[in-house]
């Protein structure tokens, strides 16, 4: 289908791929799972999109017309909206992964090593988390 509406949606499923491609070479599999269930859920969409695109087609109409474009404002807004949380969270979970380091350093300062071990842990979640969310600002 040669529907605005359609190529980018398809466009959206092939950025998605790329990003899960790179986060795989650089085995980051918890980003991967994630990108994952969001191409699943984009070739969903995509195959919705077809499917309106094609009635439209029907119609002598294009999906871009009409009420199409209203929902078009309300994906952007969404899409702000979200983008938005994403870099609220990611704000948190890296204000949060700082103060973990500074707790590991001062564990490791006063030989607590059992807490420096268990914060070390806590550290490689939460960057692991910062990275999936880096990630996904940046979609």
């Amino acid at each position: 289908m040669n529907d605005p509406v359609v190529l980018e949606e398809e466009r959206k499923l092939i950025e998605l791929k790329d990003a899960r491609r790179d986060a795989s070479a650089k085995l980051e599999f918890d980003v991967t799972q994630q990108l994952t269930k969001d191409i699943n859920a984009q070739e969903r969409l995509v195959a919705k999109t077809i499917k309106k695109a094609k009635k439209a087609h029907k119609k002598g109409k294009k999906l871009g017309d009409d009420s199409a474009a209203s929902s078009k404002e309300d994906k952007k807004e969404e899409a702000a909206d979200e983008g938005s949380s994403v870099k609220k969270d990611l704000a948190a979970a890296e204000k949060k992964l700082a103060d973990i380091k500074k707790q590991k350093a001062k564990a490791a300062e006063d030989e607590n090593f059992k807490l420096a071990k268990k914060l070390k842990k806590d550290q490689e979640d939460l960057e692991k988390e910062v990275n999936a969310l880096k990630v996904k600002s940046e979609l």
